[in-house]
């Protein structure tokens, strides 16, 4: 048996202390009273022996809980030979370097490279190194084949030069994904090359380790066995670092009756960082009029001040915040939403009545700050222009068609959108079958018994009926159909049934058209057919269907490094009359990407700062703000990893972990025997046994006298 910690094996002389104390009795354990010696002064007794141990056990009992503390503390193991590995077999190395923002403090970047440059001049002609970089994913710069196809003498000059050709990205870190890559890759490798399966792997991070660091894909899984961490941290001397960002819409304009201009109130947020020493910071906006506003916020602190805004001022401003000492997070970017139309068309003849479906369609689409809704409305009969079709999200169509829509309805489900069909005439049914191309419908009046259906067996999988999965908003059946049309969705191909009537009919039913979808009703909203439009799945239910359509824009204009941009929905795949319309967006180092006519997903924003799409239109200005977790740039708690399993030098068991002569690999390996063993716990439990059991003998040994005194006192 050996100790990781023997220093505190000094303990062990405090066993000497009850022997003492055993030793000195100053009095007799019996006391007699005679009434003729009451006038005599009373001396000390004399002994025979001072040397004579009484209770013997207990003095044991004492002695055996100091020595199982000390052994507890000096962390005890049992000792087992070390695994040999060849000196031809190498080690298997990955240098994980991180890149987010938040080392482009200071000298981060460069420290960082040094040591991991440091550690490559450290390898030996049989080593496997793959060098890994991570900010919101791991990337890989230099993977173990890369490594091996390099002569032996320039593998580390040239993933040397691969490093000095990086630098820090704006994007978040994300330490957990960045080590599960780490882990990947060597599990890869191992697998790879089976030969060689027991050599050392180890992970070295370069890191600030900064409190943002973000570690939930490493809660889900355990870190591999056999994988020595290594933490190469840097830090910076600046020990104040604080961000601003903006919590409300930053345009949600409001009378300001002092200065009589429509304003925006911007809450602004103020956080310092964990350490930092400065308390008075500065936040203005850029450009001319901006009014300095200066505010205290404590260490570790975050204070939230309203801004005003000139709402009709440029679509994007910028925030600057001073006083720290770290400026790579002192600028907010603020852009105004953009409002751009919901455009919906109802192909029917019913007009406005108040009876009919348009009337209830309207008041399903309210008007608000940032949409604009527009319901049009159009004869059955009548061509569409294809222009017009593309920016339009979605078709009702509540009337028999007539040659010429059919068409224009048809080059319609051939972009990929929806149209939703109510069958309200055995013509209607036949329609089905001219825009799918496949079979046609029978519709067949189905007579209520009891006056009335109602809807089961709904398929919340769809996702126009997915928001309705929650259990609270799930029951369908307080919704009355007062009639409806029987049909049989066997005799068209692919048809999806998405929800029956309770006499087994289907009720709502989606059926493949080109590359869109006809979703087919067979009964109406209207209150002659049933109560739908008066109830609350009404207006869900449609803007699902714009959604699943076209895509319902939100108008949302503040992101994060890396997110993806949803662009108009409504500029995708227009054109004129000479092609496609050019759409390029513009970022903020001026660099122009073009984009395809039907791209509707940007996801280029690599830095922060302000992005325009430009178009024929309006141009439409966008935010991208770096993460607001890359400011907590205070080092991160050890208890963090130390809750992962992912302390210094912890690589799992000791028996895939082979050290190389001349490493620090001896230390690792005893700990992890140790770490594996734990019988430092077997020695508290120890510890709590006998010190029960020693204040159980001493209460009854101290009893024993106290009784043998009464009684001869009673004698």
């Amino acid at each position: 048996m050996r100790f990781l910690f023997p220093v505190f094996l000094v303990g062990v002389v405090v066993v000497a202390l009850p022997v003492v104390l055993h030793l000195l009795r100053r009095r007799t354990r019996k006391e007699v009273p005679f009434s003729t010696l009451m006038f005599l002064t009373a001396s000390a007794p004399r002994f025979d022996s001072r040397k004579r141990i009484e209770h013997k056990f207990l003095l044991a009992l004492r002695c055996l809980a100091i020595l199982l503390l000390a052994g507890a503390f000096a962390r005890p193991f049992f000792t087992r030979p070390m695994p040999f590995v060849s000196a031809g077999a190498g080690e298997r190395l990955v240098l994980l370097i991180d890149t987010s923002a938040s080392m482009r403090r200071e000298s981060l970047w460069a420290d960082a490279v040094a040591k991991a440059r440091a550690r490559l001049d450290e390898t030996g002609p049989a080593d496997r190194v793959a060098v890994l970089t991570f900010d919101r994913v791991a990337h890989t710069v230099m993977s173990f084949a890369d490594w091996v196809a390099v002569p032996p003498g320039e593998r580390a000059s040239a993933a040397a030069g691969r490093l000095a050709a990086l630098q820090p990205s704006w994007a978040a870190t994300d330490l957990g994904r960045g080590l599960l890559g780490a882990a990947e890759a060597i599990a890869d490798d191992r697998a790879d090359r089976k030969a060689v399966v027991g050599t050392a792997a180890e992970v070295v991070v370069c890191s600030d380790l900064q409190q943002g660091s973000r570690l939930e894909a490493l809660r889900a899984s355990d870190w591999p066995q056999g994988v020595e961490l290594t933490w190469d941290t840097v830090r910076a001397s600046g020990a104040t670092n604080a961000a601003v960002q903006v919590l409300s819409d930053p345009f949600a304009s409001e009378a300001d009756t002092a200065a009589e201009s429509v304003v925006a109130r911007l809450r602004v947020r103020v956080t310092n960082a964990t350490g930092g020493k400065a308390e008075r910071f500065t936040v203005v906006r850029e450009g001319a009029g901006g009014v300095p506003l200066s505010l205290d916020v404590p260490a570790g602190a975050t204070r939230v001040v309203p801004l005003p805004w000139p709402a009709n001022g440029a679509p994007g401003q910028t925030l600057m915040l001073s006083g720290d000492d770290h400026d790579f997070d002192n600028r907010f970017f603020v852009a105004a939403p953009a409002v751009v139309p919901t455009i919906v068309v109802y192909v029917g003849n019913d007009g406005d009545d108040p009876k009919g479906a348009l009337f209830y369609l309207r008041r399903a689409f309210p008007a608000t700050r940032l949409r604009r809704p527009e319901i049009g409305s159009r004869p059955p009969d009548q061509a569409m222009d294809p222009r017009q079709s593309a920016l339009t999200q979605l078709f009702v169509v509540n009337a028999p068609l007539g040659t010429a829509a059919i068409a224009g309805l048809r080059a319609y489900l051939d972009l990929g959108r929806t149209i939703l069909l109510v069958l309200n005439s055995p013509q209607a049914a036949a329609d089905v079958a001219r825009l799918t191309g496949g079979a046609g419908l029978t519709a067949v009046e189905a007579q209520e018994p009891d006056g009335y259906a109602i809807l089961t067996q709904i398929d919340f999988g769809h996702s126009a009926l997915a928001p309705f999965a929650d259990a609270r908003y799930a029951d369908f059946t307080k919704i009355r159909f007062w009639k409806h049309r029987r049909i049989d969705e066997n005799t068209m191909t692919g048809a999806r049934v998405l929800a029956r009537f309770d006499d087994g009919s289907p009720a709502w039913l989606t059926v493949p058209a080109g590359k869109g979808q006809l979703f087919v009703m067979a009964s109406g909203w209207h209150p002659a057919d049933s109560q739908l439009a008066l109830s609350s799945k009404f207006v869900p239910l449609l803007h699902g269907l714009v959604e699943s359509s076209a895509g319902l824009y939100s108008g949302q204009s503040q992101y994060f490094v890396g997110d993806p941009v949803l662009l108009l929905a409504n500029a995708a795949g227009s054109s004129t009359g000479d092609g496609p319309v050019s759409r390029r967006v513009r970022k903020p180092d001026g660099f122009t990407v073009a984009l395809a006519p039907d791209t509707v997903v940007f996801t280029d924003t690599d830095a922060p700062g302000l992005y325009t799409v430009e178009s024929a239109g309006t141009p439409h200005t966008f935010a991208v703000n770096l993460a607001p977790s890359e400011s907590a740039t205070a080092p991160m708690p050890p208890e963090e990893l130390d809750r992962l399993g992912l302390a210094a030098g912890r690589g799992g068991t000791a028996d895939v972990h082979a050290p190389r002569p001349g490493d620090t690999a001896t230390v690792t390996f005893l700990a992890g025997l140790e770490s594996g063993q734990k019988l430092w716990r077997w020695a508290i439990l120890g510890l709590l046994i006998v010190l029960v059991t020693e204040t159980w003998l001493a209460g009854l040994l101290g009893r024993k006298p106290a009784r043998q005194a009464d009684e001869g006192a009673a004698s």
